[in-house]
């Protein structure tokens, strides 16, 4: 048994025998917490807390309970909670649509216009997202253009993620399931003070799933199995008037990912000629798994059968990911405000195999290699009183340093193939401002304003390559330069917010409380 199995069985060990003994703690503080009543959904949709209810943006909260009922155990199953989020999901990563704006590209270095937060702290690329699915307190999805305080990239809005930080008392809790394919999975924590202003929080989950999902009709076997864990450690100090949280999570996850269900789309007359020409089946959109008068022009058969549980590709799909970050969060309460500085480091690597077409024959394969980290930098002041003007002022600084190694090859590296070396580095700089005035109990205004700069460079190209050697696999051999760049850009603009929010006095069953408010107007975006 190697180390990575050795740890990933600690853990698991670990993790469920925490589950198993304080399964009476948890049980007695679910009953605390069913008996409370129903409470006050507190958000920081706007950087502060503040009620739901009285926040004008379209968002959805979904709760600690709300993903325990469901059984959400992935970013991806997030969307059967929350209306209007839609996730795409490929080759190892995860890009939000919020009501039709995202992205659909598989290159790892582009973001996403719709915001990916972690306790605050944007993480710019998808595959950053594996991981941090556990000891999660609540995920607000906030809809629409949110510019001026969550910067560039939310054009379409925001997925924030807020984790479950240390307590005033010892608690602890946990889960453990044996599911279908023989997995197991066990998510755990304890929680309690330290003394002197200090408590710490340590959380983990880990998934060890020894059956695949899915049959492979040409190997002969069970691929498409799921083996991660994660932990997540964090200290807080506070002194009634300062508060200092560090937290540090990081992880691994290894496996196979889901392989492709090809369908046929050219006439077996055309593939025979040479000449690969599309089947009607496939231009009037019915099209099926089998059938007839429809194959694939790699394998020249039938692409298999209509069960999305059966494969027939000849290499399988390997995962070899991982995560590390660490976030520091601190903040000094003035009475009337509250100054907040929030530095953090995100490190992700994704090393991917995928058997791109699908099929028993070699043709296309993909190697993933993207690895990149992150540095940021925020700094706020929010006002905390009742008054009749609230507002957010604040700094933010981003530095990406992102590497590329992806290689497309074709025939096992036999013919020449596209290898794509590069790194592609971002410096952005922000300044923020935004405000809420109430002029009177029903009638409010708000507007905030955004200036960005950014700088990002590119060095690096594609070339025609073949051969393979080594982990992750690398051409033996650079057959000619396909094209290649070292440059540079700079863009700077400015994103505005204004409108009016009006809450009627209401007395009625039906409605508790209503807030009217105009959708946000498109955003300028660099």
């Amino acid at each position: 048994m190697n180390g990575t199995s050795q740890l990933r069985l600690a853990a698991s060990i670990s993790i469920a025998a925490l589950a198993l003994a304080t399964a009476s703690a948890a049980a007695a503080q679910q009953a605390a917490d069913d008996g409370a009543g129903i409470r006050e959904i507190v958000v920081t949709a706007q950087k502060r807390q503040q009620s739901g209810q009285d926040v004008g943006i379209a968002l959805s909260v979904v709760s600690a309970d709300a993903l325990a009922q469901r059984n959400v155990t992935s970013v991806t199953d997030l969307t059967g909670l929350v209306p209007n989020v839609q996730a795409n999901f490929g080759a190892g990563q995860v890009a939000f649509n919020v009501r039709g704006i995202g992205t659909n590209e598989f290159s790892a270095n582009f973001d996403s216009p719709v915001a990916l937060n972690v306790d605050e702290v944007y993480l710019s690329k998808n595959f950053m997202s594996g991981l941090l699915l556990f000891d999660i307190d609540r995920v607000e999805a906030l809809k629409g253009p949110q510019g001026t305080l969550f910067g560039r990239n939310a054009t379409g809005g925001t997925v924030n993620f807020f984790t479950r930080g240390p307590t005033d008392d010892l608690a602890a809790g946990g889960t453990i399931s044996y599911d279908n394919y023989q997995t197991i999975r066990a998510e755990a924590y304890v929680s309690g003070p330290l003394g002197a202003g200090l408590s710490a929080r340590l959380s983990g989950m880990v998934v060890d799933q020894n059956k695949g999902t899915y049959r492979n009709l040409t190997l002969g076997r069970r691929e498409g199995f799921e083996k991660k864990w994660a932990l997540r450690g964090q200290l807080k100090w506070t002194d009634g008037v300062t508060t200092a949280l560090l937290s540090i999570t990081g992880g691994r996850q290894r496996g196979e990912l889901s392989p492709y269900e090809g369908v046929g789309v050219f006439t077996p007359a055309s593939v025979a000629a040479g000449a690969p020409a599309f089947c009607a089946p496939y231009l009037n959109g019915t099209v099926r798994g089998d059938t007839a008068g429809c194959v694939r022009g790699t394998d020249g058969g039938y692409p298999g059968d209509r069960d999305p549980y059966t494969s027939t590709n000849d290499l399988t799909h390997k995962v070899r990911n991982e995560s590390l970050g660490a976030t520091l969060r601190i903040e000094h309460d003035f009475g009337a405000s509250m100054l907040t500085s929030l530095t953090s480091y995100q490190f992700a690597r994704r090393r991917q195999l995928e058997d791109s077409d699908g099929s028993p024959v070699r043709t296309i394969d993909v190697q993933y290699d993207n690895r990149i980290r992150q540095i940021s930098q925020e700094i706020r002041l929010s006002s905390t009183g009742s008054g009749p003007w609230s507002y957010v002022v604040g700094g933010y600084y981003e530095h990406d340093g992102y590497r590329n190694g992806d290689y497309l090859f074709i025939g096992a590296g036999a013919a020449p193939g596209y290898y794509s070396p590069f790194t592609q580095k971002v410096d952005a700089l922000a300044a923020f401002f935004h405000n809420n005035v109430a002029l009177t109990d029903t009638l409010g205004l708000v507007a905030g304003v955004r200036y960005s700069r950014e700088r990002v460079s590119f060095d690096g190209g594609t070339f025609a390559a073949t051969g393979l050697a080594g982990t992750p696999f690398r051409p033996t051999a650079l057959v000619a330069p396909l094209s290649a760049a070292d440059t540079s850009r700079k863009d700077d603009d400015a994103t505005f917010k204004a409108g009016v929010e009006w809450k009627p006095r209401l007395s009625s069953e039906l409605i508790d409380k209503l807030l009217i408010c105009p959708p946000s107007a498109p955003m300028a975006q660099i």
